[in-house]
This record gives structure tokens, C-alpha cells and sequence, in this order.
């Protein structure tokens, strides 16, 4: 909750007489801020995904540019984990090979199309869940 409290004291000398200490309390609710708050949340959750599925793709093509032993647990696992999301875009471009080494292209296009994918998602999610409010100021006064 977005909430801020604004304590001040003042002395009022309204008649000329002894000046009166007056105490204020003021009290900003921003709901904006709030709605700003949850909707960045969600944006950076998204975000994630889409950077840690990078990240594994990144990490396969790497290991295929290297020429890594497919039957390491290491390989086979980042292989079989990111296979998925790869599958797509399989036989679209050929990979240049050199022994043992592959340019994995398909892993390139993948990369490009999963981080405009999740763009475009944060940029739904701004879209559809954001709409600027209002901001609510509340003045007490209290005399002593």
C-alpha cells in the first residue's frame, strides 16, 4: 500500500494574541502507485521467463558452437531442456557444420523470437492491466 503521512506543526497567531500551536497530518493514498507497483511485478515475472529460456539457449548454442560431447549429463540435459523450444524453428535454416562443431542458427532465431515474444507480452501486460489513477490527499488539523 502506497500510503504517506506528512506530520507538521504550526503556530497560527490569528487575533494578535498568543500564537496557537495548530498540529496537521496530512495523508497521500497513491493508487496509482500501487497499480504501477503490481503491474511492474508482473512485467518483471514475465521478464524472468523469458531471460532464464534465453539464458538456455544461449547455453545450448554455445555448447554446439564448442563442439561439446552430446552424451556429457551436462549437455544432454541443456539439449533435452531447451529442445522444446527450439523444435520450431528446426530445419528453417541450415546450421554451418565444421567436425564437430555446429553454428546453430535455428538457436539464433529462436533467441530473436522468443525475446520480441516476450516484449510484446510486457507490452500487453502494460497495455491491458495499467490505467493511470488517481492520487488522494487527506488534511487533518488538530488543535492543542
Amino acid at each position: 500500500m502506497s500510503t504517506k503521512i506528512k506530520k507538521e506543526e504550526v503556530y497560527i497567531d490569528a487575533d494578535g494574541s498568543q500564537p496557537e500551536l495548530r498540529r496537521r497530518r496530512q495523508v497521500i493514498h497513491d493508487q496509482d502507485a500501487e497499480r504501477r507497483i503490481a503491474v511492474r511485478k508482473v512485467a518483471n515475472f514475465v521478464w524472468l521467463l523469458f531471460g532464464i529460456l534465453n539464458v538456455l539457449l544461449v547455453f545450448r548454442f554455445a555448447l554446439k558452437l564448442m563442439g561439446a560431447n552430446p552424451e556429457n549429463a551436462f549437455a544432454d540435459f541443456i539439449y533435452d531442456l531447451s529442445e522444446l523450444f527450439v523444435s520450431p524453428f528446426v530445419g528453417l535454416i541450415e546450421s554451418p557444420t565444421s567436425g564437430d562443431l555446429i553454428f546453430d542458427v535455428p538457436v539464433l532465431v529462436a533467441i530473436i523470437v522468443y525475446s520480441l515474444v516476450g516484449w510484446i507480452l510486457v507490452q500487453l501486460i502494460w497495455l491491458l492491466l495499467y490505467h493511470p489513477g488517481e492520487r488522494v490527499i487527506s488534511t487533518f488539523e488538530e488543535s492543542d
